[in-house]
Order: C-alpha cells, then sequence, then structure tokens
C-alpha cells in the first residue's frame, strides 16, 4: 500500500511537471537524511535539543532549509550560547521552525522572487539571482537533497527569524 502511494504521489508530481520523482522515491525521511550527513551535525543536535525530531519525521511534505555546521560557527557568540541553555528550548525551536517550508518545493520552482510559508507562520523570500537562489540573505549550497517526506536545501546561514524573542535569564 505504501509503495503504492508514492508511485501514485510520484505520477502526480510528474504529470505537473515538477519532476521530482526522485524525491519521493527516497527511502530516508527528512530527520534520517540530516542525521547521516556530517555537514549537517549541528543541525541535527539542535533539532534534537529543540524536540522537532518527530515533526521531520512525520508524513506531510516538507521543504528543510538546512544550515550547515559553518552556518552555525557563524552565528554570533551571544546567540549560540543562548540557544543551547536549557531554558532556551522554545526559542531554539522557533529559530528551526523558521527555515521549515509547508510544501515539499523543488528549486526548480522558483523563478524571480517567490514567497514561501514556514512553520513558524513567517514568509520567506526566495529569490533566483542567474543559477544562484538565494533564501533572503542564505545562499542555497546543495539544492533538493530527497528525503521520502519533503526535500532539503542547504544553506550557508542560519536564518534568524524577526522579533526573535530571546530569554531574559542569564543575561545581563
Amino acid at each position: 500500500m505504501r509503495n503504492h502511494l508514492k508511485i501514485l504521489a510520484a505520477a502526480a508530481v510528474v504529470g505537473l511537471g515538477l519532476q521530482s520523482a526522485p524525491a519521493l522515491a527516497a527511502e530516508a525521511n527528512l530527520w534520517g537524511a540530516i542525521e547521516t550527513r556530517p555537514e549537517l551535525s549541528s543541525l541535527a543536535e539542535a533539532i534534537e535539543t529543540a524536540g522537532l525530531k518527530e515533526t521531520l519525521q512525520g508524513d506531510e511534505p516538507l521543504t528543510l532549509l538546512a544550515p550547515d555546521n559553518v552556518a552555525f560557527e557563524q552565528l554570533p557568540s551571544e546567540l549560540e550560547e543562548m540557544l543551547k541553555k536549557p531554558d532556551s528550548k522554545e526559542t531554539l525551536a522557533a529559530l528551526l521552525r523558521h527555515h521549515i517550508v509547508e510544501a515539499a518545493l523543488p528549486t526548480k520552482s522558483f523563478d524571480g522572487e517567490t514567497e514561501v510559508e514556514t512553520l513558524d507562520g513567517s514568509k520567506l523570500t526566495v529569490t533566483s539571482i542567474g543559477d544562484q537562489l538565494m533564501v533572503g540573505e542564505a545562499r542555497i549550497r546543495k539544492a533538493d537533497i530527497a528525503a521520502s517526506n519533503g526535500l532539503i536545501d542547504v544553506i550557508d546561514k542560519v536564518l534568524v527569524p524577526e522579533g526573535l524573542i530571546v530569554p531574559a535569564s542569564g543575561a545581563e
């Protein structure tokens, strides 16, 4: 039954001209795909800490804008330290939900400027500049990594949502 649904979904996507059937045929879910990539180990650790692992294991099709380890290293040290504190779990979860789009969107579907909605309810602008794709100020380094429940686009910056509430504890 599960393979039958994959075939139907792949046929529907190909019928729409999106040609992303390989993404639907992938065996690992988004979490499994992240967890096996060494360049995404900081993201995997953050996802586990924030309690979002189950979100990436679900059936809902998603696109994960995945900051690589270098992107996490570029965070201001105060923000990085704050996000590691146990009482910052919800802030970390909000930051990570800002990297998850509520649809599996192959990069071929972006032309010019396209607005996408993230799980935190905010909007991100994806801009196509020649053969480069930008999400806000982040450049997509590796696009359309297939997972059974969506796609991963590796980006070179952590996207910090406007108005991110930083907990007051420990900061003075």
